[in-house]
């Protein structure tokens, strides 16, 4: 019994999730950034999609690092050297890198503040690729479906209230 064609449909199941991880992240950031688009909002497609991608790259690198540590140390384990594995380390980054980006969207005029929503949605763009990333998919989804009806409220409303973002409008 040759078990080594097991093995192998085990390597195309795990590419064919990383694959989809990445799909989901493109049309995840794509929801996202086509609402900013539309809008003309100057984070808008490209850059939400590249942000949710990116951040999934980094979940599941973080993913694949850590199984190479272990599978490493199950070869050859050695009491005298512990083995610590940090999946939070590489995403942690992401946050912090993706709060200066966002700061760059910010703009302050005398008495109004824009982009703080643009900002935001480039945060939780990055939020949900690590979602997804770490194979949250459930989480990730209803995430995306409560950031599209938070960006779509104003518009929902009759823009009966004042963005968060700026004292004459929204972001």
């Amino acid at each position: 019994m040759d078990i080594s064609h097991y093995f192998e449909q085990l390597d195309i199941l795990h590419y064919a999730e990383i694959v989809l991880k990445l799909v989901l992240a493109v049309l995840a950031g794509g929801i996202i950034g086509y609402e900013r688009e539309t809008h003309h909002k100057p984070v808008g497609l490209r850059t939400n999609i590249l942000v949710c991608l990116g951040a999934t790259i980094i979940a599941i690198v973080g993913i694949e690092i850590a199984n190479d540590v272990l599978d490493q140390f199950a070869k050859n384990p050695d009491p005298a050297f512990p083995v610590k594995v940090d999946l939070g380390r590489l995403t942690a980054q992401v946050v912090s890198g993706i709060g200066f980006l966002g700061a760059g969207s910010i703009m302050r005029d005398k008495n109004s503040v824009s982009g703080l929503t643009t900002a935001a949605g480039m945060w939780v763009s990055a939020l949900i690729g690590i979602a997804i990333g770490y194979g949250y998919y459930f989480v990730s989804g209803v995430a995306l479906l409560l950031v599209v009806f938070t960006l779509l409220f104003n518009k929902l409303k009759g823009k009966t209230f004042h963005s968060d973002d700026e004292v004459n409008g929204d972001d």
